[in-house]
């Protein structure tokens, strides 16, 4: 579920590959950073709507991690 949402939807348009981040504490935050710097398109999904990682985000995903409908 979370690639048939985040694929169409997000700015992925640089033509490189995309990371999906389970969990958004501070080290998906860290490498979130990077990641951008490095022109990947991001989506993460963590269960805190404030999780530092979110912001990085081009599809950040709010929900709990069993929450096949997110």
């Amino acid at each position: 579920p979370l690639a048939q949402d985040v694929m169409p939807t997000a700015r992925f348009t640089r033509g490189l590959p995309r990371i999906a981040i389970v969990g958004g504490g501070q080290l998906a935050k860290m490498m979130a950073q990077d990641a951008r710097r490095m022109g990947f398109g991001l989506a993460v999904l963590d269960p805190d709507p404030h999780a530092p990682a979110l912001p990085f985000a081009d599809h950040a995903i709010a929900a709990a991690f069993g929450d096949v409908e997110a």
